[in-house]
């Protein structure tokens, strides 16, 4: 009862049309009364089924400007409410006056196969303030993220779904119970694929800084390398290295490598059916995580190398397989794509992610999309971080 009041009257205070912080003259801060801040902040917590400890509150910006901020899984996302459409709308038009003014009708193309113009502008088109959870195009705002994990854990409850991924891996907490056998070493099943996501799908570790909301469909979000690179590290490189509608990949990126073993006899192969048999569709999986920074130093690892297959006493195997990067995690999951942020991964996985990060060359990864047996040509995008402690496994090591 005290939830469905909560939600009713968090509803009428934030989606009414015409926001109480839309006021020019007074800010958020000054407008809410304690007992409605906290109700604010409670609702959001509602939405996204996560525990007090989330953090999510409501907090006032440098420029006057009220932000949403969110602890946890999502620290240091913030996002600005909408601004009134007539002032919008009047900035709008006296910038279309002034560009039109100095314009020479000459453009300066500098795409390259898709790859976004990264010093464009973003569009200043005004926002619709009826809907606060309504973000900047390419950009989610918490309530959204909020919504997709209320969806995933109601979708999650009514399926009894098991564990889910991916986590943070210094949380040991976990409700969700469904027991599923622990796959055997990686000496004893098929390695079957390699893939790799932008930006770290796992927090914790040496990559604990959160990028951002990103998209709310696996562009732009995840977890980076929390540690420092030289200028030499950072040089661009003279080539496209993954490009793709997101973007193509730059030294200081991290990204998660996914090293995909079966128990089924299968071979090397793309996306996940390459794990399966006509006789085993439902093996045991198990994915060895290597988190690397992208750097642009030849003596840094070789990806073309991790990556090298071989057969081993009968089964293929990543003989080069990073074991410095520290004591691996290993948990019950899922598969983590962002296909399942609302609906939760059917398939059991046990996870080992190493808590290190490693240096990558960067070239050698734009020489490894150029051929792998995997048809991987660009890295793939991220689920959104479970942190529904009923979605989440125990982890006992």
């Amino acid at each position: 009862m005290v939830r469905t009041c909560l939600a009713a009257w968090a509803a009428v205070f934030l989606l009414q049309p015409q926001p109480l912080w839309a006021a020019e003259d007074r800010q958020l801060n000054k407008r809410l009364t304690p007992a409605e801040q906290a109700l604010a902040e409670a609702f959001a917590r509602l939405l996204s089924n996560a525990p007090p400890s989330a953090g999510i509150r409501l907090v006032p910006g440098a420029d006057d400007n009220t932000l949403f901020e969110q602890d946890g899984a999502d620290a240091d996302n913030t996002t600005p409410v909408p601004e009134d459409p007539v002032q919008a709308s009047a900035k709008q038009d006296e910038t279309e006056a002034n560009q039109s003014a100095h314009d020479d009708g000459t453009h300066d193309d500098k795409d390259h196969a898709g790859t976004p113009d990264k010093d464009a502008k973003p569009d200043e088109t005004p926002q619709d303030p009826v809907t606060l959870a309504q973000s900047t195009p390419g950009t989610a705002t918490i309530f959204e993220i909020a919504a997709q994990r209320a969806a995933l854990a109601e979708a999650a409850r009514a399926a009894g779904a098991g564990p889910q991924s991916p986590r943070d891996i210094d949380s040991l907490d976990g409700n969700n119970l469904r027991a599923f056998g622990t796959a055997p070493p990686v000496r004893a099943m098929n390695l079957c694929n390699i893939h790799f996501h932008e930006s770290a799908e796992h927090k914790g570790g040496e990559f604990t800084t959160f990028v951002g909301n990103g998209d709310g469909r696996g562009n732009g979000t995840g977890f980076a390398y929390d540690g420092t690179l030289s200028l030499d590290d950072l040089e661009p490189v003279n080539a496209l290295v993954g490009a793709a509608d997101r973007g193509d990949l730059q030294p200081g990126e991290t990204i998660e490598i996914h090293f995909v073993y079966s128990t089924a006899a299968v071979s090397p192969g793309p996306t996940l059916e390459a794990c399966k048999s006509e006789g085993i569709r439902n093996p045991h999986l198990r994915i060895e995580a290597v988190v690397a920074i992208l750097v642009n130093d030849e003596a840094a690892a070789d990806l073309t190398d991790m990556a090298l297959l071989a057969q081993v006493d009968g089964y293929y195997q990543a003989p080069n397989l990073p074991n410095r990067l520290g004591v691996p995690v290993v948990y019950a999951g899922s598969t983590a794509s962002p296909a399942y942020n609302e609906t939760p991964s059917p398939y059991q996985v046990t996870w080992s992610v190493r808590p290190r990060v490693l240096r990558l060359d960067i070239s050698s990864v734009a020489r490894w999309l150029a051929d792998n047996p995997f048809d991987e040509t660009h890295a793939q995008g991220v689920r959104t971080l479970v942190i529904n402690p009923d979605l989440l496994s125990p982890i006992t090591y």
